[in-house]
């Protein structure tokens, strides 16, 4: 015999209810019939095992999923829409004006995250609407992926101090899908003139992996910064340099015990942080050898800042000779112990010697320093000059530094001296001229050239 199903409504359907019979060996939808009130309830509970609802009829709630309506209103783009009242139900139309809009494109976009908004309000009126704010992101979602990214914790505290100075109090309190493009915008332009367009790019850089992070959570259905709205125009300044007579006059006027603490980073072309983790296994005696395996930040050692970074140098045997000195006087030799250390030794605070050692030696010096170009960082730019200045060979320079990218030494480490640019002319009159005898005379009333044999 065959069996007839009915497929049950949730309860919440309005009666009259239709219910459909279908045939149980096929599947296929059958005949149906309109059943009401009691008896509609009756059989749905029969056929489900449920009680009957007697007397009872639920209706659900229409939904809400209105666009609204984006209009210039008194020079301003707006936008109409209906929003419901909690208490009484009813509806009521009301009018938001956009702002930031300067065209009807970016109002529609605007409107469409307000909407997403209102929507949610009028299809759930009982429901506390969680709002995300930017601050709440940073404190939440961000954090959570800093960690996962194992970012290095140099650039952790970087990205903080730029998100609380210059970030948080223009967008803190601001809902994440309410922050537009023309946002974005407003932040970055007030900015200008205050600080550096370096750290404006930094701070777009920063906005924009921020952002996009929201964007992978799904938090917001689009990233608002814009590379070409957005992206700030940055030429790299020179770095500057020092001569080779300059940096021995530093050296050979700081404290004795730092001396060849500055000798061994000024003539390796090491990071600071790179001089300061070294240890006597990273140094070997009989092959002249200082290996960069470390870096120092913050008393803690970490890993060197790329894979290039680790690198082997070869020190001559003068150099050699000092740390086997150096050795011998020290209290701390073993393995792990640092080369260059404290009384206790820890390593030395590279604060302290900026402020203690470096500075007041180069003002002594007479050396007119620059805000955050004069710091250690300054003997490293020198090394790289000198070395392509006596060699002229990047990948010299490129593998003493511990660079990943060559670009990188060509753009911001090498510096071209007048004796340089004076080979340089000469090579290009030496070969295009050569000794052809050609000779160039001027006409001096019609400054017109020509070459004559």
């Amino acid at each position: 015999m065959q069996k007839t199903l009915y497929r049950a409504y949730p309860a919440w359907v309005d009666y009259p209810l239709t219910l459909t019979r279908l045939n149980s060996s096929s599947g296929s939808r059958g005949s149906s019939a309109t059943l009401t009130g009691g008896k509609a309830m009756s059989r749905v509970a029969a056929k489900t095992g449920r009680e009957p609802l007697q007397g009872r009829k639920l209706v659900m709630a229409r939904k809400s999923f209105q666009k609204g309506t984006v209009e210039l209103h008194n020079g301003q783009w707006t936008l109409r829409f209906r929003e419901r009242d909690k208490p009484s139900g009813k509806w009521a139309w009301k009018r938001k004006v956009l702002e930031n809009c300067p065209d009807e494109t970016s109002a529609r976009a605007a409107a469409d995250l307000v909407m997403e908004a209102v929507n949610e309000r009028n299809n759930y009126p009982g429901r506390e609407v969680y709002r995300l704010t930017f601050a709440r992101f940073v404190v939440g979602r961000w954090q959570s992926y800093t960690k996962s990214a194992k970012h290095e914790q140099a650039t952790i505290i970087s990205n903080n101090s730029l998100i609380k100075k210059y970030i948080m109090p223009a967008m803190g309190g601001k809902e994440l899908s309410a922050i537009t493009p023309s946002c974005v915008a407003d932040l970055l332009d007030g900015l200008e003139g205050k600080v550096s367009t370096k750290t404006i790019l930094n701070i777009y850089g920063l906005l924009h992996l921020m952002f996009e992070i929201a964007t992978q959570y799904d938090l917001i259905t689009r990233n608002p910064v814009r590379p070409k709205l957005h992206k700030p125009q940055h030429t790299p300044k020179e770095k500057p340099t020092l001569t080779a007579l300059t940096v021995r006059q530093i050296i050979m006027q700081a404290p004795a015990q730092y001396r060849l603490f500055l000798l061994v980073l000024a003539t390796t072309g090491m990071r600071l942080g790179e001089a300061l983790a070294l240890r006597w296994l990273n140094f070997n005696e009989d092959r002249s050898e200082l290996s960069v395996t470390h870096s120092l930040f913050r008393g803690t050692l970490k890993r060197p800042k790329t894979e290039a970074s680790r690198r082997t140098l070869h020190l001559p045997q003068a150099m050699a000779r000092l740390l086997i000195e150096y050795k011998a006087e020290s209290q701390f030799t073993a393995p792990g112990d640092y080369i260059f250390c404290r009384g206790d030794g820890k390593a030395l605070d590279s604060r302290h010697l900026r402020e203690r050692v470096l500075y007041p030696v180069m003002d002594a010096l007479g050396v007119r320093r620059n805000k955050r170009q004069y710091g250690f960082h300054i003997f490293r730019h020198t090394a790289g000059s000198i070395i392509n200045a006596r060699t002229r060979d990047l990948k010299l320079v490129q593998g003493t530094l511990g660079h990943s990218r060559i670009s990188t030494i060509s753009d911001i480490y090498v510096h071209l001296d007048e004796s340089i640019l004076e080979e340089g002319t000469e090579v290009l009159v030496s070969e295009i001229l050569g000794d052809s005898g050609l000779q160039v005379t001027i006409d001096p009333v019609t400054q017109s050239s020509e070459m004559v044999s």
